[in-house]
């Protein structure tokens, strides 16, 4: 699971959350996709990181 979000110490704290919880690899990656580019940056590191994307969930908000 990638988990993106401005605010990164929320995303550690979701990510250490989900981890033990559920069993499952997470990877935080802090990100305004409003920034312009930004979505492209993050379209970018997936790649070079060899994450496939394969369904997005967008919960804009839910983090503030």
């Amino acid at each position: 699971m990638v988990l993106v979000a401005r605010n990164a110490d929320k995303l550690r704290t979701l990510a250490g959350t989900l981890v033990p919880e559920h069993g499952i690899k997470v990877w935080a990656a802090p990100a305004d996709l409003s920034d312009p580019g930004a979505a492209a940056g993050l379209a970018g590191a997936m790649t070079r990181a060899r994450r496939c994307i394969d369904v997005l969930v967008n919960c804009a908000g839910v983090l503030q």
